[in-house]
């Protein structure tokens, strides 16, 4: 074999392993059929005379074939590490908005809306709804009922762990416990707004609403200074425990109330108010 037929045999050698298809990616090489190229042509090296050309040759093919896949290896590194570092910054922005909705009271914000509000002995931010736009101030609501497209008529677990859509527009009850931490303190006030079909609006304020915890039944405190449109319609149930289907703490000796009328409540004897 002459010089230039032992180059033209390098050439199909590295062609077989350093295949590329017509999207001008590297195809797998069939390295079975590229070894026995080369262990055929390394057998024609060995047959050249001393003239040295077949191992400078086969020297300067390793060396290519090194330098190839080094720079494949580049490559690829680069790519990885523009893919690592694009979701090192996606997790740092989605980190620092969430940051930014975290409050510790709807006297942080500025517009209605949805937000994580951090209590001081709850290690998770609990999603609550703040108005900006009612009477006074900002407001934190505990409860919406509107389309009647969520069932209120729920057991004891869900009434004290909250249930329903948490958001402007949705149909929800915050939960007892989480109405227990925000008011626990007696330095809250209760605003109750009710709206018919043709928009007429009332409603009802006290200056002070308290929920007592779970070792007292969720009990209703004694409210504090009424005003409002509709009368006073809730003063009645001070002291009342919470009641559900399948907790009854109502002082109806016949029976349960939440069985009777449905939903949950602090009942007096079944009767008065019942927003839920």
């Amino acid at each position: 074999m002459n010089q230039k037929t032992l180059a033209d045999a390098y050439d199909v050698c590295y062609v077989q392993l350093f295949r590329v298809n017509p999207a001008g990616k590297m195809v797998q090489p069939n390295m079975l059929l590229a070894f026995v190229c080369l262990l055929l042509v390394a057998e024609e090296i060995l047959a050249v005379p001393s003239s040295g050309f077949g191992y400078e040759l086969l020297e300067h093919r390793l060396e290519q074939m090194e330098l190839n896949k080094q720079k494949e290896f580049e490559v690829q590194k680069a790519f990885m590490e523009s893919i690592v570092n694009g979701l090192k910054a996606l997790t740092l922005q989605t980190s620092q908005i969430l940051n930014r909705q975290i409050i510790e009271s709807c006297d942080d914000v500025s517009t209605s809306g949805r937000y994580r509000l951090q209590l001081p002995n709850r290690p998770i931010p609990v999603t609550v709804v703040c108005e900006t736009n009612s009477d006074d101030g900002n407001w934190l609501v505990i409860q919406r009922r509107s389309s009647g497209s969520v069932d209120f008529n729920r057991s004891w677990t869900e009434y004290r762990d909250g249930f329903g859509n948490v958001g402007l527009s949705g149909e929800f009850w915050l939960g007892l416990e989480t109405i227990h931490q925000l008011t626990k303190e007696g330095d809250q006030e209760l605003l109750v707004q009710l709206k018919n079909e043709t928009g007429h609006y009332e409603y009802g304020r006290y200056k002070r609403f308290q929920v007592a915890g779970a070792d007292q039944k969720y009990r209703l405190s004694p409210l504090g200074e009424f005003s409002g449109t509709i009368g006073d319609k809730l003063s009645v149930h001070k002291d009342e425990a919470f009641s559900t289907y399948d907790k009854d703490n109502d002082q109806w000796t016949w029976g349960n109330c939440a069985q009777k009328i449905g939903g949950g409540w602090w009942f007096y004897k079944c009767g008065y108010t019942l927003v839920s």
